[in-house]
């Protein structure tokens, strides 16, 4: 005859075993080491195939049942036996000592008949406990070292003994309520006089650890990972995490192993043997230069440095400020000095202590000159150099160079040497930034910049001496404006100027005396002086002298060699040709012939004397 659970179970059975199945199925699909559930159709299959073995079967990612079977005799034997009416839940140690005990009393609330098979004079049963039922009912101490694999579940029947079909003791889901309840092999063999055989069948109850509870994870370390954690024992479902840390200098990249994954740490529901190996990558330091002209700047550049890489080094971009040059770079923008030079090696260590990313700015320093005043030629003197920068301005001294080479007037400076008048004078105050601009020095630094001293050179007069003869001398014919027309008055600056007193410059004769000439009555010689003054006040004389002609031959000057008296009749012919030397006329060589000024001159004397 079946017992009353068989009404329920079948049904039952069949549901469950198919739910399980199902799960099962969704387990095999993770890539893991699973627990691979065996099939049975009933209770009679289960203890063929386990016996008195305690089993563990999942049903989802953190949970699942263990199984036991039981079997007994269908027809009640008079006299005395023993029944288990119960079991013993223990938590071990891994030393062996018990942390936690529980009592779960069969078809209580917590172990469930899950099926029954009547056959051949048996009952054969197998009942049921989800292992989140006894974790539900362990301490949080208790719970967290049998989660971690540090400790062993143990099954040990609550057996009493029955004499004539009554039950000699009785218990609860808390444990032995009344009677006598044995929870030990000792206690229950010593309880009657069993037989051997009986004696030997009672080991089977007790001290039964329950299969397929525990599985490993396995942590492994490659290059570049400095430790790991996370293996060891776990009881399924419980949520394990393992964790990598990367040596100096490397990042961590992913686990492989029982799948990929980039997590770290990683957690999981331990399901099975997992293996993990953790693996890493060089870092990469990104780092970004600023170019940093201002606040306001968003000019920037990104480059990435690897660490292990050698010759790695900054750069120099190669940026320009108008006014300054870069020294280096700072992770300080407002810094007035820089931390690290313009193209600084990079190394391992500078990437791993500033690793993932650092700021860089570039510093700029201003630009330094030096003014130089160059006496353009002047023979004595000497004037102190001005150090200045771009932003700097300075007030230009007082000339100290004196200019004996010629006679000459100090105008100003000038950064061309062969200007013809200055551009800065004393007590001008000179910007810098103008000065280097006009240069194109706005990008150098260290530049030198000469101020040259500019010196209006006095003007030349060119003027010969003149001969006139008594005769024009006595008539008036020899007048300033007459003398003037036989002289030039030429300045560097000013070009020619103009015979008479302009309003810039002037060009005179400071002593002429018409009455002089008027009152000749022999030949004679009368110097005259013309002055020229340039616009700068440079004046220069030159005296010339006027020699008045009679008609006694006579030795001439050396401008003149051997002077005598010539008519027309010995100038030219009634052709208009010039009379050779030997004709009595004028040496081929003589000015008075060569020299178209002096020819005309003497020209329109003999047309005059006629």
């Amino acid at each position: 005859m079946k017992r009353r659970c068989e009404n329920r179970m079948t049904g039952k059975w069949l549901a469950r075993m198919l739910m399980l199945s199902l799960i099962l199925g969704m387990f095999l699909l993770e890539p893991r080491e699973s627990v691979m559930a065996e099939s049975w159709h009933d209770a009679y299959e289960f203890h063929q195939m386990y016996g008195s073995r305690v089993p563990f079967f999942p049903v989802s990612q953190s949970d699942g049942n263990i199984y036991f079977g039981t079997k007994g005799a269908l027809t009640a034997s008079a006299g005395i036996r023993y029944r288990t009416i119960g079991w013993k839940i223990s938590v071990k140690n891994q030393g062996g000592s018990v942390l936690q005990t529980m009592y779960c009393k069969l078809d209580g609330r917590y172990l469930n008949c899950e099926q029954q098979t009547d056959i051949y004079g048996y009952a054969y049963k197998v009942y049921g406990i989800a292992l989140s039922t006894i974790r539900g009912r362990m301490t949080d101490t208790v719970r967290t070292i049998f989660e971690r694999g540090n400790c062993s579940l143990i099954f040990d029947a609550c057996m009493v003994v029955v004499k004539n079909g009554i039950e000699q003791g009785g218990m609860t889901d808390d444990g032995p309520s009344w009677g006598n309840v044995y929870t030990t092999y000792e206690g229950i063999v010593h309880a009657q006089r069993w037989g051997s055989a009986s004696q030997t069948a009672l080991h089977s109850f007790f001290d039964k650890s329950v299969e397929g509870l525990y599985y490993s994870v396995d942590v492994n370390a490659s290059n570049g990972i400095d430790s790991v954690s996370g293996a060891g024992s776990y009881c399924y479902g419980t949520y394990a995490q393992i964790s990598a840390k990367a040596e100096r200098g490397y990042r961590f990249s992913y686990w492989s192993g029982t799948n990929v994954t980039y997590d770290n740490p990683h957690g999981f529901y331990v399901n099975g043997n997992y293996s993990w190996t953790a693996h890493a990558v060089p870092q990469e330091l990104n780092v970004v230069f600023h170019r940093n002209f201002n606040d306001a700047d968003s000019v920037k550049a990104t480059k990435s440095y690897t660490y292990g890489n050698e010759n790695q080094q900054l750069i120099n971009f190669g940026w320009m400020k108008e006014g300054y040059y870069p020294v280096g770079w700072s992770e300080n923008r407002y810094s007035s000095t820089c931390q690290y030079f313009l193209t600084s090696a990079v190394s391992s260590q500078w990437i791993a202590e500033k690793y993932p990313e650092i700021h860089l700015y570039e510093i700029w320093k201003e630009n330094e000159y030096t003014i130089i005043f160059d006496g353009n030629g002047a023979e004595e003197g000497i004037m102190n150099s001005v150090h200045t920068s771009y932003t700097g301005s300075f007030c230009v001294p007082e000339n100290s160079f004196i200019n004996r080479n010629k006679k000459c007037t100090f105008v100003g400076w000038s950064l061309n040497p062969a200007a013809t008048g200055g551009d800065y004078t004393k007590g001008n105050v000179v910007q810098v930034r103008d000065l280097v601009k006009s240069l194109g020095l706005e990008h150098t630094t260290g530049a030198v910049i000469y101020l040259y001293a500019i010196w209006d050179e006095a003007p030349a007069i060119q003027a010969p001496d003149l001969y006139f003869s008594l005769l024009d001398a006595r008539q008036g014919k020899i007048s300033e404006e007459v003398l003037a027309g036989y002289a030039k008055a030429v300045d560097l600056e000013d070009g020619v100027i103009p015979y008479g007193k302009n309003p810039k410059n002037a060009f005179l004769l400071i002593d002429y005396d018409a009455q002089k000439f008027l009152n000749c009555t022999t030949s004679t010689e009368i110097p005259v002086t013309f002055q020229a003054t340039d616009c700068s006040g440079n004046t220069v004389e030159r005296s010339i002298v006027i020699h008045i002609a009679d008609t006694e031959v006579k030795d001439g000057t050396e401008e003149m060699g051997k002077s005598r008296l010539i008519s027309q009749k010995y100038f030219e012919n009634e052709r208009g040709e010039l009379l050779s030397e030997q004709e009595g006329g004028i040496r081929e060589s003589s000015r008075w012939r060569c020299d178209e000024k002096w020819r005309s001159f003497l020209e329109d004397t003999l047309r005059r004397a006629e």
